[in-house]
């Protein structure tokens, strides 16, 4: 409750600040993030637009935008955020992520693989992308290559578990 009300607070500082220097894209950006955490998305989303219209190649303002519209259930939109992404930093595993779990809420599987394996090309010991790979090839009914991913996830979350209890 405390942080509710330190949020509708700093959403007050931010319209001052704003009110000020309103080209400046943190103001915006941090605004939107308040605005989030009290679940009043469209105006979270406003305020992100007019931070990604300030700033339009800052790969973050356009994954965060992406993340609340898939928040809101605007999955078409979403994607277009990501593939902005993609287009300005593709090397990038997370959006690759994101933009398939997003493909998969939208029940494009193929596409939704092929974003999870360009996720693990990435940064093959992304044991999350393994396992939603698994769970877009159990959408097109491809059991055996699904539990071929999940097992690959285990173990190599395994492996990432051991090496934490190593240290």
């Amino acid at each position: 409750m405390e942080n509710l009300q330190r949020d509708a607070e700093a959403i007050a500082c931010y319209d001052r600040a704003i009110s000020l220097e309103p080209g400046k894209y943190e103001l915006w950006y941090e605004r939107g993030k308040a605005l989030e955490r009290l679940q009043r998305y469209s105006e979270a989303l406003v305020s992100y637009g007019k931070a990604t219209a300030i700033r339009p190649d800052d790969c973050q303002l356009w994954y965060d935008r992406g993340v609340l519209l898939s928040k809101s259930q605007r999955y078409e939109e979403a994607i277009a955020c990501y593939d902005r992404v993609v287009a300005l930093k593709p090397d990038y595993p997370q959006i690759w992520h994101s933009r398939g779990v997003v493909l998969e809420k939208m029940q494009q599987y193929q596409e939704a693989i092929a974003s999870y394996e360009r996720a693990i090309a990435l940064n093959q010991h992304d044991y999350e992308s393994w396992r939603s790979r698994g769970t877009a090839l159990a959408g097109l009914q491809k059991y055996q290559e699904a539990i071929a991913c999940f097992s690959k996830a285990m173990e190599i979350q395994n492996q990432l578990e051991t090496a934490a209890g190593d240290r």
